[in-house]
């Protein structure tokens, strides 16, 4: 959803339809978070039509989802608030990959070799 949010000038350089690109950045930053969003609403539509559809099969192990909530309130949310700065800001850290150093190495599909899994 966020990908390529950060760069709609060399996209629309080379003429890549992003969503940036087409909508602008200020309405991509928006559907971008409203997407985010129902996904929370979707999990939670689905456990509560699970109650009262016996066939359907959600079970309300599926609410842990919730459990990424603040996250997405403290830290998510405030970063699509505002637009990107021009500059990186002298505290952030040169690879602010949010997974790939959190992942240990694993096995590349195309032989013994490790890599990183990053996004």
């Amino acid at each position: 959803m966020g990908k390529h949010i950060d760069k709609p000038d060399p996209d629309a350089a080379k003429g890549i339809g992003t969503l940036p690109v087409l909508l602008g950045e200020r309405p991509a930053r928006c559907v971008t978070v409203s997407l985010m969003v129902l996904q929370y609403v979707q999990v939670a539509y689905l456990v509560i039509i699970s109650f009262f559809l016996p066939e359907m099969f959600f079970t309300p192990v599926m609410l842990v989802v919730f459990l990424s909530l603040p996250m997405f309130l403290n830290v998510v949310l405030p970063m699509y608030r505002h637009p990107r700065p021009a500059e990186r800001p002298e505290d952030y850290p040169a690879e602010a990959s949010l997974f790939g150093s959190w992942l240990p190495p694993l096995p590349s599909p195309g032989g013994s070799a490790f890599c990183f899994w990053e996004g």
